[in-house]
């Protein structure tokens, strides 16, 4: 599975305009597996708190 995603959805990556969300930070947008890429976000490497329990009860609750 292939889709165009943003590997970098940090909050400060996001402004607001009248309720509207807009994604300001495109550098890591690209086609990648978005199940893959969802695990790694939700396991905390976007904040560099990498927590492997997360990551494993991802992949158990979704079964990934």
């Amino acid at each position: 599975m292939r889709a165009i995603i943003n590997d970098d959805m940090d909050p400060k990556n996001i402004m607001w305009d009248k309720g509207e969300p807009f994604v300001i930070d495109l550098e890591c947008l690209g086609y990648s597996n978005p199940i893959a890429s969802s695990v790694l976000q939700w396991a905390g490497t976007v904040n560099e708190k990498f927590n492997a329990e997360r990551e494993r009860k991802f992949v158990i609750h979704f079964g990934v």
